[in-house]
């Protein structure tokens, strides 16, 4: 009815012509849901859909008056679109500025990260913590190894590792090094060496004529070098040779701040050393190489720390080792002599400040007294090819009565370990360490560390202590063997059960052999005790199969 009334009021002229539905109704408030169309708006109307909407608009549904609020409406829309299209300008500017804050701040983040503040003093404690995890020394012309690397990363970098002199020290400076200008390059380090200077010097050729190869200075302008900045020396060791020592003059009364010093010969003989004999603060001195006939010079009164590992015939080192020992500082604690004697001397020598001692020689053992003794090593040379030492566990048995010290660390190196050893751990009872080497083994040397490790674990009856050393920490059991290697079989299930007496000790065992005696359930028990806290390693490696037998670490 209504759609029909407002057909015919439209065909009565122009004036009067009601607007089209889409036209009236689109500034409406609606429901689409109001409408049974689901397509484009407006619908069909339903009778259903007029009788929902409210009363205020019924009556300008059949007529063509306008509506008071449309004018408002359209007006409001419109500045509502303008409100929305500078709100939107708006949002695309701030979102634009946050673009730029954005960026800002990942630039801030950059510069200011943690890595980059970090304080130059933590900076250089964690250069000097590198230096420790790295080679302890640094080759001349090694551009690419530590401290260098550090120097380019950046210029942070750079400031902290040119401003600290220790990453510099330690440099290792060979006469065949092999760079464009190593003199300028071995100056530059020395400048950045700081305070002190921490080197080693090898020189295998005569300095006194070029070496042949290219852009390669002499040694003796290395030296040279080196010795301009003497007063710096601190920890220096030199391996020259023969031909070589009159350089060292260079150095004579410019060594305030050596304190310790390593001298060996590489080849060749000279009748006398000099150069050291002024060294205030030389507290450590290692000598090895030369003969018994060279004469040295050095300030013995302030020694604390001797070792001499010149080889020679028996009894030559009574003409200068003994003399030095009498003359050495009272202080002397550690003291090393590898040179063999076949009579003890007429006088003992006592010293009461020696505390660790290292030789070669049963009669040299003999000729000492040695109260404040804690630790002792006999024949310490790996791989030298002298004889054991005849009578060295009786000699220490017996500088043990004479001197009443008391000892903690033994270790003992190609010595056969007959029942002698069993009286002087009898004497012992202090003992905290144990070492046993065998630069060759021998199937005899298999019943004696099985004697040794039952003693070892033997307890008093009815008691929980051991009869034999009972405050024994570390045992270690070694052999490097490498051309001789045989089947070991000590190293059997016994053993496995033997090693877990004792809870408390630290047991290490490093052999070269082709076989051992474990079956694989004894095997799993030396892994068993580890995972049970025994502080357990046991190393066999075959060289000749390139394989490793045993490793339980």
């Amino acid at each position: 009815m209504v759609a029909v009334e407002v057909g015919m009021v439209a065909g009565q002229g122009t004036h009067n012509r009601i607007p089209s539905q889409k036209h009236t109704m689109s500034n409406l408030p609606f429901d689409a849901s109001l409408f049974g169309n689901k397509g484009d708006f407006p619908p069909t109307h339903s009778p259903a859909a007029f009788a929902r909407v409210t009363s205020d608009l019924l009556p300008f549904l059949s007529n063509n008056a306008p509506f008071p609020d449309f004018d408002s409406a359209r007006n409001q829309r419109a500045s509502l679109l303008s409100d929305i299209s500078k709100i939107n300008e708006e949002i695309q500017r701030l979102l634009e500025r946050r673009a730029e804050i954005l960026k800002a701040v990942d630039a801030y983040s950059t510069v200011l990260s943690p890595v980059r503040r970090v304080p130059p003093e933590i900076w250089t404690q964690i250069f000097l913590h590198l230096k420790d995890m790295s080679p302890s020394e640094h080759y001349l012309g090694g551009l690419k190894h530590y401290p260098w690397i550090l120097s380019y990363v950046c210029m942070t970098w750079r400031a902290v590792a040119l401003s600290c002199g220790e990453i510099w020290q330690d440099i290792h400076v060979l006469d065949g090094v092999r760079c464009r200008d190593p003199l300028a390059l071995l100056d530059t380090i020395l400048n950045r060496c700081g305070h002190h200077i921490d080197f080693r010097l090898s020189f295998r050729r005569n300095p006194s004529h070029p070496l042949p190869e290219l852009d390669i200075d002499t040694p003796k302008s290395l030296f040279s070098l080196l010795a301009r900045h003497s007063n710096q020396w601190r920890d220096v060791a030199l391996h020259i040779t023969g031909g070589s020592v009159g350089l060292l003059t260079q150095v004579h009364g410019r060594l305030q701040s050596l304190t310790t010093l390593e001298l060996c010969c590489l080849s060749g003989e000279t009748d006398s050393i000099s150069g050291f004999e002024i060294a205030p603060r030389l507290v450590s001195l290692k000598v090895s190489g030369w003969t018994f006939e060279t004469q040295f010079v050095f300030p013995w009164c302030q020694l604390v720390h001797f070792s001499d590992s010149r080889r020679g015939n028996p009894n030559t080192f009574s003409t200068f080792s003994s003399d030095f020992i009498r003359e050495s500082n009272p202080a002397l604690r550690f003291l090393q002599i590898d040179a063999f004697q076949e009579q003890s001397l007429a006088t003992p020598i006592i010293r009461s400040h020696l505390t660790a001692l290292r030789c070669s020689s049963a009669m040299f053992i003999e000729s000492l007294i040695l109260p404040a003794l804690t630790n002792i090593s006999i024949n310490p040379r790996r791989f030298r090819h002298s004889p054991e030492p005849e009578g060295a566990l009786l000699a220490i048995y017996g500088l043990i009565l004479r001197s009443h010290c008391v000892l903690t660390t033994l270790s003992i190196s190609d010595t056969s370990l007959t029942d002698d050893l069993y009286l002087l751990l009898d004497l012992t009872p202090q003992l905290i360490e144990l070492a046993v080497e065998f630069p060759r083994w021998h199937r005899a040397y298999d019943q004696m560390i099985k004697e040794l490790i039952f003693a070892l674990v033997e307890k008093q009856d009815n008691e929980d202590i051991f009869l034999l050393v009972p405050s024994l920490k570390q045992l270690s059991i070694s052999s490097y063997d490498m051309h001789h290697t045989k089947p070991i079989r000590f190293l059997d299930d016994n053993f496995s059960v033997m090693i877990g007496a004792r809870k408390a000790w630290a047991v290490k065992i490093a052999l070269m052999a082709t076989e051992v005696a474990l079956s694989p359930a004894g095997k799993a028990h030396l892994h068993r005790l580890r995972e049970d806290g025994v502080d357990l390693i046991v190393n066999v490696y075959d060289c000749e199969e390139d394989m490793t037998i045993l490793d339980v670490s």
